[in-house]
C-alpha cells in the first residue's frame, strides 16, 4: 500500500452540486500539496469537477446520460412523503449498483492508489475494500448541527417537523 507525497486520489461522492463542491474543495488542496485526484461520477457532474481543475472519469454513460441527475432532482422536488423516500431510494440504490459495476475497473485503469469517500455514497467503502485501496470518508456536515443525525433515513418525526 503505497501512502507517499505523490498519491492518485479517487474521489466518490453523490451527484448532486453540494457534494461536488465539498468534494473538490478537498481535492483542490491536496492537488496543490503534490498529489492527483480523479473524480469517479455521472456525466452531469463533470463541469462541475472540472472547472475546479480536477480530473474527472464518467460512470454511467449508458445508465445515467447528460440530463439525468437534473431530471431526477427536478421530479424528486415534486414528490412528497412516501413517493419523496421511495424515488430517492431507488435512485440511490441505482446509483450504487453503477458505481459497484463500474467504478473498480475504471479506477484501476487510471492508477487510483486511495480514496476519499463522501459519506453520503455508501458504495465507496466497499469499493475501496474491493481494490485493496486505503480510504477516507468525509462528511460536509457542519459540527454545530448536532441536531441533524448523519444519515437522514434515521431521523425522528420531530426533525422532520422542523
Amino acid at each position: 500500500m503505497y501512502l507517499g507525497n505523490d498519491m492518485h486520489l479517487g474521489l466518490i461522492f453523490p451527484p448532486g452540486t453540494s457534494h461536488a463542491t465539498a468534494i473538490t474543495t478537498i481535492a483542490r488542496e491536496l492537488v496543490r500539496r503534490g498529489h492527483r485526484a480523479t473524480a469517479f461520477n455521472f456525466p452531469d457532474v463533470e463541469k462541475l469537477v472540472t472547472k475546479e481543475g480536477i480530473e474527472f472519469c464518467p460512470l454511467g454513460i449508458q445508465q445515467h446520460p447528460p440530463g439525468t441527475v437534473p431530471r431526477n432532482l427536478e421530479l424528486l422536488g415534486r414528490l412528497g412523503g412516501i413517493e419523496f423516500l421511495r424515488f430517492g431510494m431507488k435512485l440511490a440504490a441505482l446509483e450504487i449498483a453503477t458505481l459497484l459495476e463500474e467504478a473498480p475497473a475504471a479506477m484501476q485503469a487510471a492508477g487510483v492508489t486511495a480514496l476519499i469517500v463522501d459519506q453520503g455514497q455508501p458504495a465507496g467503502s466497499t469499493i475501496a475494500e474491493r481494490l485493496g485501496l486505503p480510504f477516507a470518508t468525509f462528511s460536509k456536515r457542519m459540527f454545530w448541527e448536532e441536531h441533524f443525525p448523519n444519515m437522514a433515513i434515521f431521523w425522528p418525526a420531530s426533525v422532520w417537523e422542523c
